[in-house]
């Protein structure tokens, strides 16, 4: 049996036996349009499924919708209409309007449809008192994991499921070559259920996933990247699957990325130790021959410091630690951990000389932050290291640090102190001009002085045997312009700090006027 349902510019849409919903092209009446709503995650599956949808090319008149694309009238329309059309009772909705609370649900960072759909639904509030409703929304908000649960386990399947774990150990931001080949890896050697026979491939799958748990976003040209649609996700996945130390391990396995240890380090502190140390052990036995051959320092660092106390791996740290010591030309931008290591196992490895670190000292490779600076002067100091090249290319990394600050204008200074005005008259007329002279060599001084504070809490007897050459920084540096600069930042600040505080008290009033009670 086929039951019509009506028509759309360009559809006619029926309703087949058994409540399956077809898409036919038809083009009779331009005078109507149709708009169907549909989560995304539901959309994808029926795209995939059904020829009628690829075929009648449905997406040419997609319209998508995304929370970043709300604005705060919009949010606050999206819960009013939920508050309205809920069945909570007049004691639960007055927590809501209490002291404004609307407000506060619309500015969280976690506004999702999905989570206030959640916490309005009465049947869900369930045995929660009025007088504790607000907590429990504040709750749902900072840790919507229960909202993404039902999802995740019950409406998502392996491969979707297998995607976002993807995505979220690679600490949220992954590209999509990156991520089809962790994809493919993992279907591998992850015993997953694929389920019916439909597409499996990384192409059909991530269709699945977009826009319901990840974002697909273009970066350049043909390149995209892959980010969580709610950052809750994460936070919901690692609290749930986190003691799976196989699947993780097997997760990290097929990502083989920097980020991915560099994210599973930060897990550290608050997870199972045992089972920290077997994902180590697993991501060891993996990767430690193959990134030992191609010299993969940066990677090895990270895998060693995720625990250089784990004694089922200690002997492959020494053995890596002694191979990158007598490597000629070994390079890194991880100093800091490398350090770290180095001034534990240093006693029993017996370093003869520290001409490696050149290659994690070079500005032209990398430019080292503050806190990575401190700890290689003291380091120099703690192992009275005397190479020149080495104490030199410090220098050079002191000097770009410092460069960048000067550059970036990272200073407090009071440019109208050294700006001197005067006014002058006009020849052809009784009106005076204003105009103003800049003390350029006062700001110069003033400027040494201020780059000298940054170095304070550095190694003083290091910094004795480097020589700061603040000229070379100077010579790049317009204090005119620095001057003229900051005098016009001031005057827009002003400008621009009266219009937004107009435009913030235009919107509040518009959104206490959806909630105004009758």
């Amino acid at each position: 049996m086929i039951t019509f349902l009506g028509e759309t510019k360009g559809w006619s849409i029926r309703l087949a036996q058994g409540g399956q919903c077809d898409w036919l092209f038809h083009n009779k009446d331009n005078t109507k349009k149709f708009i169907l709503t549909s989560r995304t995650n539901i959309l994808n599956k029926a795209y995939g499924l059904s020829h009628i949808f690829q075929n009648g090319k449905v997406r040419d008149n997609e319209f998508l919708i995304t929370i970043k694309s709300l604005t705060d009238i919009d949010k606050a329309k999206i819960l009013y209409n939920h508050i309205f059309h809920s069945n909570l009772d007049k004691s639960y909705i007055d927590e809501i309007y209490n002291k404004k609370n609307y407000k506060r649900i619309i500015n969280h960072n976690n506004f999702n449809p999905r989570i206030i759909e959640f916490v309005l639904d009465s049947q869900r509030v369930g045995s929660v008192t009025p007088d504790v409703y607000w907590n429990y929304i504040n709750e749902k908000l900072d840790n919507p994991e229960e909202i993404w649960a039902d999802y995740f386990q019950n409406q998502a399947d392996d491969p979707v499921r297998a995607l976002t774990f993807l995505t979220v150990f690679n600490n949220g931001r992954i590209s999509e070559s990156k991520l089809q080949e962790a994809y493919n890896k993992f279907i591998k050697i992850h015993a997953i259920n694929l389920g019916d026979h439909s597409d499996k491939s990384f192409n059909a799958i991530r269709r699945l996933a977009t826009k319901s748990l990840l974002n697909r976003n273009q970066t350049s040209g043909d390149c995209f990247e892959y980010t969580l649609f709610n950052p809750s996700i994460a936070d919901f996945i690692i609290n749930t699957y986190f003691q799976d130390t196989e699947l993780i391990t097997n997760i990290l396995k097929s990502l083989g990325t920097e980020d991915s240890i560099i994210f599973i380090n930060t897990l550290y502190p608050h997870k199972n130790k045992k089972g920290y140390k077997a994902i180590q052990k697993g991501l060891f036995d993996h990767f430690f021959d193959e990134k030992l051959k191609v010299e993969d320092w940066d990677f090895l660092i990270l895998l060693c410091y995720l625990d250089f106390f784990n004694q089922s791996v200690v002997s492959r740290i020494e053995y890596f630690l002694k191979t990158i010591i007598k490597t000629k030309n070994a390079y890194g931008n991880k100093l800091s951990e490398l350090l770290y290591i180095l001034s534990d196992f240093e006693p029993r490895i017996k370093i003869d000389h520290f001409d490696f670190l050149a290659g994690f000292l070079d500005e032209d490779l990398y430019t080292l932050d503050e806190d990575t600076l401190k700890e290689i002067l003291d380091f120099i100091e703690k192992y009275n290291i005397d190479n020149e090249d080495i104490l030199r290319l410090v220098e050079n990394q002191i000097q770009a640090y410092l460069y960048d600050i000067a550059k970036n204008n990272d200073f407090d200074i009071d440019f109208y102190s050294f700006i001197k005005d005067y006014s002058y008259p006009n020849s052809l007329s009784d009106c005076y001009f204003d105009d103003y002279e800049i003390d350029e060599s006062g700001i110069e001084l003033e400027i040494v002085n201020q780059l000298e504070t940054y170095l304070v809490d550095f190694n003083s007897t290091v910094l004795q045997k480097i020589e700061i050459d603040y000229t070379d920084i100077l010579r790049d540096l317009d204090p005119e312009k620095m001057a003229n600069d900051y005098i016009e930042s001031q005057d827009h600040s002003y400008d621009n700090d009266v219009g937004v505080h107009h435009d913030r008290i235009s919107t509040h009033d518009d959104i206490d006027a959806i909630f105004e009670r009758q």
